[in-house]
């Protein structure tokens, strides 16, 4: 897969033509982000896992995907809740946390 090919398959642009570097980046984002590196890393989904780890009550309104992609980066040890009763699905991530994570996603994939 070329570098362009995998990377817009992370990181779509927000329109056909605006990529957006300087964009905040929320936990939900972070979570498809994730979720689909993890896929291009080692050609295979993560495996959903079975619901918020932590019983966390706000990403129920998220659609079934976004919730798909949290349980699975959760699922790899990627990250976790907010805390114990929340996900915080809109909070952004800061740079340092967002570079602790890839470091976890690498982890997972045997990298």
């Amino acid at each position: 897969m070329s570098r362009s090919v995998a990377l817009g398959a992370i990181l779509p642009p927000l329109t056909g033509t605006i990529f957006s570097p300087y964009a905040s980046i929320t936990r939900v984002d972070m979570a498809y982000y994730m979720a689909r590196a993890y896929a291009v890393a080692t050609g295979s989904e993560a495996a959903i896992s079975s619901g918020p780890p932590e019983g966390w009550e706000d990403i129920s309104l998220l659609t079934q995907q976004q919730q798909d992609d949290v349980n699975r980066i959760c699922g790899l040890g990627v990250t976790n809740g907010a805390t114990s009763t929340t996900f915080s699905p809109y909070l952004d991530v800061s740079k340092e946390h967002m570079s602790l994570l890839l470091a976890r996603l690498m982890r997972s994939t045997g990298n």
